[in-house]
This record gives structure tokens, C-alpha cells and sequence, in this order.
């Protein structure tokens, strides 16, 4: 074996090591593929979550607009009471849809 011939095995080494190194900080780093994945997942996750306590912020907003002094709603006011204290009049009888 000559010279150039050990030259180009151990430069084929190196690059085939520089390759594995490479590889493995592109998937497994802290900013790799399989990270990115991962962040991508809990974000869309978490985006959903926001989603729905924005959707149950309203109803509530809502609620307490309908409860306030310049709304009041005796109807609902009534309703919410009997839902929450399961309440019934002296002629009438509870149904529950749940």
C-alpha cells in the first residue's frame, strides 16, 4: 500500500465519521428533526387547549352578562338555579338529558 492509498482510507474515515456525527445531530440534537417533531406535536396540542378554555371563557362571559344587574334574566336566573340546587317546584317533576 503506498502512501496516497493510506491517505484516501483514512480520509474516507474521517468523512464517513463526519457523516455519522452529522446525521445524528440532525435527528437526535436539541434541534434536530425528532425534537422538531416532538415541539410541532405540543404546540398544535396546546393551541387546541387555548382553543377551548377561549371557547369556555365565552360561555362564561356570557353567563355573567346575563346574570349582571342591567341584563338580569329571571328565566335563566331560574333555570341556573334549579340546575345548580336541583330545585322543583310543588307540580312538577325533574328530567335529566345528560
Amino acid at each position: 500500500m503506498t502512501f496516497l492509498d493510506n491517505l484516501r482510507n483514512i480520509f474516507q474515515i474521517f468523512l464517513a465519521l463526519g457523516i455519522v456525527i452529522m446525521l445524528f445531530f440532525l435527528f437526535f440534537s436539541s434541534s434536530g428533526v425528532i425534537k422538531k417533531s416532538n415541539l410541532e406535536k405540543k404546540l398544535y396540542k396546546t393551541e387546541q387547549r387555548l382553543i377551548s378554555l377561549q371557547n369556555h371563557k365565552m360561555k362564561i362571559d356570557k353567563e355573567s352578562k346575563m346574570l349582571s344587574r342591567e341584563n338580569l334574566d329571571l328565566d335563566f336566573l331560574e333555570e341556573q338555579a334549579r340546575i345548580q340546587f336541583n330545585l322543583v317546584g310543588k307540580n312538577e317533576f325533574q328530567i335529566n338529558l345528560d
